[in-house]
């Protein structure tokens, strides 16, 4: 998952700042994002009515339209409810102004990076990042892919594929290495090549199983039994919690 950031504030310096904070923060957790820089309040109701940001840092001290009036209008008239706001001022005046739009925080100016690194961490812990992911390393870097966005892992020789809804990647590791970190997530080890997400299974039959992106995954025959079992127990307890 990417994340989406916006960072709204009049003084330039503060936004190349941030931006450079937030890229280093992001980088060091290995979490994909983009930021979006805004200096007016304008700027930047226009472009939430079209993108939907998972957190916006938003300057108070904004001409015309300030930045309690962008919170209101993101909150009440656009009923954006899930995206988190993060106020920041140079005065501490308005903390109470800011309640009704429920901000994740409220930050004094100059923002230090320790204040930025506990709002991110705060940030990422209420979205469930840094949960139920796997971290990758793709030539020098790494790169964390949440398990919810995998079809399945793929095992050619020393080289791992891994198939999610938006892309592919290869890297170097073992795929029972890999099984043993996902397996307790709903992944199956179908087969000595494949390990695959059940929540992405379309169809299932005895020889083989077929994705929600059409791609056919063959059961090993010493497979099929277990398969069989982890399958409809998994489907049961679907239906116990009212999912069919």
């Amino acid at each position: 998952m990417r994340y989406k950031i916006a960072v709204c504030d009049d003084e330039k310096q503060i936004c190349i700042l941030m931006q450079n904070q937030l890229k280093q923060i992001f980088r060091e957790r290995i979490v994909d994002y983009e930021i979006d820089c805004f200096k007016t309040g304008e700027e930047l109701c226009e472009q939430v009515e079209k993108v939907d940001y998972d957190l916006i840092f938003l300057d108070i001290e904004l001409p015309k339209k300030d930045g309690a009036e962008v919170g209101d209008y993101i909150r009440e008239k656009l009923q954006k409810k899930t995206v988190q706001i993060a106020y920041i001022s140079s005065q501490e005046k308005y903390s109470m102004r800011l309640f009704n739009s429920r901000p994740i925080n409220f930050l004094i100016k100059p923002i230090t990076i320790e204040a930025l690194e506990k709002l991110i961490d705060t940030f990422l812990d209420l979205s469930g990042a840094m949960e139920k992911s796997i971290v990758i390393k793709i030539n020098r870097e790494h790169k964390r892919l949440l398990l919810a966005d995998i079809l399945y892992f793929k095992s050619e020789g020393r080289i791992v594929n891994v198939v999610t809804t938006n892309d592919k990647f290869s890297f170097y590791d073992k795929l029972k290495s890999i099984y043993n970190n996902v397996k307790s997530n709903s992944f199956f080890f179908v087969h000595n090549s494949y390990v695959v997400n059940y929540r992405f299974i379309q169809k299932y039959t005895f020889n083989e199983i077929i994705m929600s992106n059409g791609e056919v995954i063959p059961i090993s025959r010493s497979r099929r039994e277990q398969i069989k079992n982890s399958f409809f127990h998994l489907k049961s307890e679907e239906t116990d919690n009212g999912h069919i």
